[in-house]
């Protein structure tokens, strides 16, 4: 696993165990939502296993958020961007932003 990667799961996790602890939910319960054993979703918890992006969307939906809100939670995102009057050169500065 690349460092990046290592990252982002890393603040995926933060952002899941802040759901969790905001509304004292315990993670048995959340692996039961996802429909997997607990022991492997503690591995998921403790960073030795990755979580699966359906996984993440039936933890987002039973938080009522989306999975954007999920990955990048606390963080400012545009809701929309409109490119359609940039110049490609600000077009690519967007995307790259939004990387």
């Amino acid at each position: 696993m690349d460092v990046q990667r290592s990252t982002h799961t890393q603040h995926i996790g933060q952002n899941r165990k802040r759901l969790k602890e905001d509304r004292s939910i315990k993670q048995h319960e959340i692996a039961d939502l996802i429909g997997m054993h607990r022991s492997n979703y503690n591995k998921i918890d403790n960073g030795q296993r990755e979580i699966s992006i359906s996984a993440l969307d039936k933890i987002a939906a039973y938080f009522d958020i989306t999975l954007d809100e999920l990955v990048h939670m606390g963080e400012d995102l545009p809701k929309e961007v409109n490119v359609g009057d940039k110049t490609t050169a600000e077009q690519v500065k967007l995307i790259q932003e939004l990387d």
